[in-house]
């Protein structure tokens, strides 16, 4: 047992490691709720106990957290949370869910026909955020149009300015084309035509511009 008053500094002074041992657990106990990690004296990294929560923070402005791990032999980064886009995550392998739905849950909805891809069935895919098509069972120059932006509106149940993101994806190797036409008072920005090619994916942002009855306008932002 060390017993500091004023704190206890363990310091290598040479090039060596510090190496903690234990042939049970090593207990890190901060009674101020903080571990500190440092560089060089400046921090980079902290674990936190806040109102009982756990908190992993990146210390430095900007700065991303990485998971990594091994597979194969090789080293790769699992998920990068971005600190300069307010904590956004990019994940470098599938992402599984449970069963149970919630809105913007992202499922994969297998789309194999013309007829699945219906006006009507439109808001039913978007809301669950990724849609799969099978572009080579469609057919050259499948056009899938939206719904109107009124009934966008009462599908989402939409306020001012609320948006969702959704991807399309083709696991088709020929050259079958998809497009995204907007239906009454629905914009699609810049052109939506959606080639085919394995593993293409084509990413868009519906943007509710006016949820005022009978003045509804929507705009899709192709990517």
């Amino acid at each position: 047992t060390i017993d500091g008053h004023t704190g206890v500094t363990i310091q290598s002074t040479n090039s060596g490691d510090i190496t903690l041992d234990s042939v049970a657990d090593i207990v890190l106990d901060a009674d101020g709720a903080d571990i500190i990690l440092k560089d060089d004296g400046t921090e980079f990294g902290r674990f936190k106990r806040d109102n009982s929560d756990f908190i992993i923070k990146s210390a430095t402005q900007d700065k991303d957290i990485l998971f990594k791990g091994n597979d194969g032999g090789s080293t790769i980064t699992a998920l990068t949370l971005d600190m300069s886009a307010a904590g956004a995550a990019t994940f470098n392998g599938a992402i599984t869910m449970g069963s149970s739905d919630f809105r913007r849950k992202m499922e994969i909805q297998n789309v194999t026909t013309t007829a699945s891809i219906s006006t009507a069935n439109f808001s039913t895919y978007i809301k669950k955020g990724i849609v799969y098509i099978n572009v080579g069972t469609l057919g050259t120059n499948t056009t899938w149009t939206t719904r109107t932006a009124a009934e966008l509106v009462g599908d989402f149940s939409a306020s001012l300015n609320d948006s969702y993101e959704f991807f399309i994806h083709s696991n088709f190797s020929g050259m079958n084309s998809l497009t995204l036409s907007g239906g009454t008072d629905v914009s699609v920005i810049p052109n939506a035509s959606f080639s085919g090619g394995m593993q293409s994916v084509k990413r868009f942002l519906m943007v509710f511009t006016n949820v005022t009855g009978g003045s509804e306008t929507v705009n899709i932002y192709a990517t």
